[in-house]
């Protein structure tokens, strides 16, 4: 089981283990402030993604985010990805806006909306369960449970990262881990899950 990390320590470009998606520096762009991921300038979006891990299995990405993206008149979020395919920048990623936790599927439809609200410095993760063409998706707030969904035409994307829309200049995250994620209960909890989702 691989597990990937990085807390943004000190100031300049992400580290090497680090890729700009689809879009490149036109979306705009990222980097380490004085220990945290910040957006180089207001209205950044972009994907990021790990080119140190690979999987076409379960995945898991999880984000802190130290300081909560202003809503105003514009779509502000950033959060974890999981399943990114780079070549057309397909992914699932998860964020806040609003007091609502949502996760979306980049070319598809939106998979979760959860109102709950958060506070800076609180996590959110993403985690996927694939069962042949099907993935469960669950997305937590500070290691708990708040929305779950399933898709029946999963994407087959085999990085995570992270993904921001229109991110202001004084937004702020820490502390991303990620990688393999190993089901509780294994395969028979996950078609526990898919058989209720389904009814």
């Amino acid at each position: 089981m691989t597990t990937v990390t990085d807390d943004f320590a000190g100031t300049g470009a992400l580290g090497a283990s680090w890729s700009l998606g689809v879009g490149g520096a036109a979306a705009g762009t990222f980097s380490r402030n004085g220990g945290f991921l910040t957006p180089d300038a207001t209205g950044s979006n972009a994907n990021y993604f790990r080119n140190d891990f690979s999987s076409a299995s379960h995945q898991r990405a999880k984000l802190t985010i130290s300081t909560i993206p202003v809503f105003g008149s514009g779509y502000l979020s950033i959060g974890p990805v999981i399943h990114y395919e780079d070549s057309g920048g397909t992914c699932y990623y998860a964020g806040y806006i609003d007091n609502v936790i949502f996760v979306n599927k980049v070319g598809g439809a939106q998979q979760i909306s959860a109102a709950v609200s958060m506070s800076s410095g609180d996590t959110l993760e993403l985690r996927s369960t694939v069962t042949g063409g099907s993935v469960f998706l669950e997305v937590l707030k500070n290691g708990i449970p708040v929305g779950s969904a399933t898709d029946g035409s999963r994407l087959t994307g085999t990085r995570i990262g992270f993904n921001s829309y229109s991110a202001d200049s004084a937004t702020r995250a820490d502390d991303f881990e990620g990688g393999d994620y190993v089901p509780s209960g294994g395969a028979s909890t996950l078609m526990s899950k898919l058989t209720q989702l389904s009814n």
